[in-house]
C-alpha cells in the first residue's frame, strides 16, 4: 500500500505541480494518507479479514462497557491502561520531551524557511 500511495504522490507531484512546497507537501501526505487506508480497507474487504478486529474492540472497552475474552484477557494487564501521569513526569525531568520538543520546533522552522518564499 505504501508503493501505491508512494507512485501516486510522484505522479501528483510531476503532472499536477503546485508553486508552493507547503501545499504539496501537505497534498501528498492526504493523498498517501488516503490510499493507504483504501487500499488497506478494500484488500481486508476482498480477503474478508479481520487482523485489526481485537485493537478497535480493545479500545471500545477503554471507552464504552463492551467486552469480550480478548479485551478482558488485554484490558486486565497493566500495561495496557491509560498512561500514568508519572511517565510523563519522568520523561520531562530527564530532559527527553523538552529536547524532542526542541528538535521538532527546529525541523519545523528550517522546513517552513525552505519552502515559503521570501
Amino acid at each position: 500500500s505504501a508503493y501505491l500511495a508512494f507512485k501516486l504522490v510522484i505522479y501528483l507531484d510531476t503532472h499536477i505541480p503546485l508553486s508552493n512546497k507547503v501545499s504539496s507537501f501537505f497534498r501528498g501526505g492526504v493523498a498517501f494518507i488516503i490510499v493507504a487506508a483504501a487500499y488497506k480497507t478494500s484488500s481486508a474487504f476482498m480477503f474478508n479479514l479481520s487482523d485489526d478486529a481485537h485493537i478497535f474492540n480493545i479500545l471500545k472497552s477503554k471507552f464504552t462497557e463492551f467486552r469480550d475474552f480478548h479485551t478482558l484477557l488485554y484490558v486486565c494487564s497493566d500495561t495496557f491502561n491509560f498512561i500514568g501521569f508519572h511517565y510523563f513526569w519522568a520523561c520531562s525531568t530527564t530532559l527527553l520531551f523538552p529536547t524532542a520538543g526542541a528538535v521538532v520546533l527546529r525541523l519545523g522552522y528550517v522546513f517552513l524557511r525552505d519552502c515559503l518564499p521570501p
